[in-house]
C-alpha cells in the first residue's frame, strides 16, 4: 500500500453513508487501534489499488489479444512466402 509522507498535500473527501456504515466503520478502527479516518483512508487506498490492477489487467489483456492476433498474421505471411518454393 502506498504510505503517505510528511510533504504530500492532503484533501478532505465526505461521504454519504448509513449510521450502521459509520458504526461499523468505528468499530472495525477500534479493533485494529487506528482512528476511523486512518481506517477510511487505508480502506480507500486498498480499493483504488484493487481497481488500478484490475485496469491494468484489462489492458494487458487486450494488448495480448492484439499481439496474438499479429503474430497470428505474421505466421500466415511466412507460410504464403514459403507455399510457392
Amino acid at each position: 500500500m502506498r504510505s503517505s509522507t510528511a510533504s504530500s498535500k492532503s484533501r478532505m473527501i465526505s461521504v454519504r453513508v448509513s449510521e450502521n456504515f459509520v458504526a461499523e466503520v468505528a468499530e472495525n478502527a477500534k479493533h485494529l487501534g487506528v482512528d476511523p479516518s486512518e481506517y477510511t483512508r487505508q480502506a480507500l487506498e486498498a480499493f483504488n489499488e484493487r481497481v488500478m490492477g484490475q485496469r491494468i489487467a484489462g489492458i494487458a489483456r487486450a494488448l495480448r489479444a492484439e499481439t496474438d492476433a499479429a503474430a497470428a498474421d505474421m505466421d500466415d505471411t511466412v507460410a504464403d512466402g514459403l507455399a510457392g518454393t
